[in-house]
């Protein structure tokens, strides 16, 4: 570890902006204003429906993501067209740095120009961003061969390793550490690309063996583990089947699918000039406060429905707008530290003050982009002009200079899902400056804390102060997971009825459309499955921010969670089993990590530690002790709330010893050398 106190982080935070249609009203908070309801034309009715954009702009929009939809694929096309030149293109794209776009625009095929199938489709600008999207892809796609490759290398040199695989509900971890070493620059989310790479080459021998089993008529179809059982009669026919069948793509190759672009996404990442010719153009509003007019340029043959004469694509733009709603947040985050100061709350206060001013900051990153798109196009104009004022030339240089000079948004993205279009704009994290502006501490940041996985407090975090003083808290939202788990249980309920109904109907009438009851016991079992991924996304939010700043109120460099990426739950877990081995507390990870680099720290300070008999042990003497039920309690009961040491004849919380514990893993096993697994 190294030891940097503080540092500006390189990882970019991006924020979300609705866009709406150019007549809409947008700012409406504040202002008095209310809906209408008396009756209007059908031409009026857009302005006043709670759609942010209308049917036109929504459709202007849905073709030139389609045309650009085209285009990405098309080059995909081109390159997977032929396996060899595939593989070369790969290879080239491995060894770039950045702007991957520039492999592939030195294809002579894959070039733009006016009156060819790409012309015909975007603009030369809007083609670069293409060819970086399918570079995007294409190395990705490559990554996952080569990770395919190696889990098949691994299991035909095993043959009981691809039984291990095939048996066991979740992919053993040696496994996945196994292909994860196939990986030459390697990630936090290697282990996740090496399990998604063993898990797509289980799913396609599971299709294997179910070909070779049919489903007769009035038979319930076994799964493959039960097939692979020892008792099994079929056992040695399916192990046949699975051994030729990795040898045979070992030989002629894994049957891959040639990757395609679904998104209805338009990427800018490509885009690094600040002229017109980018596609997108910000202008501010100057008769609403804080409200941005977005000129986005369309394909060839694509012609807006407004003839927008002040856009600088003429008649061939969508003109949106958006709130820039930073100001509004910054302004009520400085009221409520001041309140929090008048209080005696000091360090909610500092949260708020870093929360106002970390907006402030990407309201000047956006004004900036706007002002040097604004000077950029003067000087090009002042350039062209027959009459140059030399003066006025050099004036613009330098105040373009300073602005490149000075911290400012990268390209946006515009994301189109159903009848919602969103702008994600990515800013640059605060700097050394103005972390050391508000927070006042950095100096002091050289404490160390453990983060356990509690049975009943979502993360519990442990902060060593001295040689024998901690400083523990207990972070959970109880409601939310009580709500969570109702929530659950429903699709248990639901997906049992599904897989009946539809078992049912398959068998009477295969091949046939499934019945409207059927489909709408799907639609309620969908929508319960997006309820939770909210509530997840709910908790890990509030359970990060909280542990974060605690950590920052208490000067902690290094956090050291629990690694519960190869968990497997015991007999008799049952809930607390499920909400292990889901991705929640992934999710938690994340966002502390995403929040302490904003803070300042390398990596956000976090490490992973093997979590084996951290709650088992005692944290003082290290001697094996049991589970009780409360503080009073000797006599051991399994999942018990309390931890009783019987050398030490104490009683700990089980969380809190087992987040002691934890912190402590580092000092057996020097640590890597990047945040990661220590242990």
């Amino acid at each position: 570890m190294d030891d940097i106190l503080s540092c500006p982080s390189s990882a970019l935070r991006v924020q979300s902006f609705v866009l709406n249609s150019y007549n809409r009203q947008v700012a409406r908070k504040g202002l008095g204003r209310r809906p209408s309801t008396s009756i209007k034309q059908s031409h009026m009715l857009h302005k006043l429906s709670g759609r942010k954009c209308n049917n036109l702009d929504l459709g202007v929009l849905s073709q030139s993501f389609s045309s650009y939809r085209k285009v990405v694929n098309l080059i995909l096309e081109k390159v997977f067209s032929d396996l060899r030149y595939a593989d070369e293109v790969r290879s080239e794209l491995a060894k770039q740095r950045g702007m991957l776009y520039l492999a592939l625009r030195r294809e002579k095929h894959l070039k733009w120009t006016p009156d060819n199938e790409f012309g015909n489709l975007v603009f030369e600008r809007l083609h670069r961003n293409a060819l970086e999207t399918a570079a995007r892809i294409i190395l990705a796609d490559y990554t996952r061969q080569r990770l395919v490759n190696s889990v098949l290398d691994v299991l035909s040199s095993d043959e009981e390793q691809l039984t291990r695989l095939m048996i066991k509900r979740r992919i053993p971890s040696d496994i996945v550490r196994r292909v994860k070493d196939a990986i030459e620059k390697k990630s936090d989310g290697s282990y996740q690309y090496a399990l998604s790479a063993c898990r797509q080459v289980r799913r396609v021998l599971r299709d294997n063996v179910r070909e070779a089993y049919p489903l007769k008529e009035g038979e319930r179809r076994k799964s493959t583990r039960e097939l692979l059982n020892e008792n099994s009669l079929e056992r040695a026919r399916i192990q046949f089947i699975l051994i030729n069948r990795v040898r045979e793509w070992k030989e002629d190759g894994f049957p891959f699918v040639t990757p395609t672009f679904t998104k209805d996404t338009v990427d800018f990442s490509a885009s690094t000039e600040n002229t017109t010719g980018q596609g997108y153009w910000f202008q501010q509003d100057t008769e609403r406060e804080n409200e941005i007019i977005l000129f986005i340029k369309t394909p060839p043959g694509i012609v807006s429905h407004e003839q927008d004469t002040i856009s600088p694509y003429k008649s061939q733009t969508v003109r949106l707008r958006f709130l820039n709603w930073f100001p509004r947040k910054a302004e009520r985050a400085r009221r409520k530290a001041q309140e929090a100061r008048n209080q005696g709350h000091f360090q909610g206060a500092i949260q708020l003050e870093y929360r106002a001013a970390r907006f402030e900051d990407m309201n000047q990153q956006l004004l900036n982009s706007i002002n040097l798109q604004r000077f950029a196009r003067e000087l090009a104009r002042e350039r062209a002009h027959p009459e140059k004022d030399e003066m006025r030339i050099n004036n613009l240089k330098t105040i373009i200079r300073d602005l490149k000079k000075s911290r400012r948004s990268t390209p946006p993205t515009i994301k189109l899902v159903g009848k919602r279009a969103t702008l994600l704009i990515p800013f640059i994290a605060p700097d050394e400056k103005l972390l050391k502006t508000v927070l006042k501490n950095l100096s002091m940041r050289k404490k160390i804390a453990g983060v356990d996985r509690g049975l009943r407090h979502s993360m519990v975090v442990s902060v060593k102060n001295g040689e024998d003083t901690y400083e523990e808290a207990m972070i959970g939202r109880q409601e939310l997971f009580e709500k969570r788990e109702n929530l659950r249980q429903r699709t248990r309920v639901l997906m049992s009825q599904v897989a009946l109904r539809r078992n049912n109907w398959e068998r009477k009438h295969a091949g046939q459309h499934p019945p409207a009851i059927i489909l709408k016991k799907e639609q309620e079992l969908e929508a319960i499955w997006r309820k939770i991924r909210r509530l997840d996304k709910e908790i890990s939010h509030q359970v990060a921010t909280e542990t974060a700043w605690f950590c920052e109120h208490h000067g902690v460099k290094a956090i050291y969670f629990e690694d519960l990426r190869s968990f497997q739950g015991k007999g008799g877990m049952r809930r607390h089993s499920w909400n292990l081995s889901t991705n929640l507390w992934g999710m938690m990870i994340e966002g502390v990590r995403y929040r302490r680099e904003a803070l300042g720290h390398r990596n956000g300070g976090i490490w992973l530690v093997n979590p084996a008999w951290t709650s088992q042990t005692c944290h003082v003497c290290g001697i094996r002790g049991v589970r009780v039920d409360d503080e009073t309690s000797t006599t051991e009961k399994k999942g018990g709330e309390y931890f009783h040491c019987p050398n030490c004849a104490e009683h700990f919380h089980a969380d809190v010893n087992a987040a002691r514990n934890i912190m402590h893993v580092q000092h057996t096993i020097k640590p890597t050398a990047a945040s990661g697994r220590t242990a």
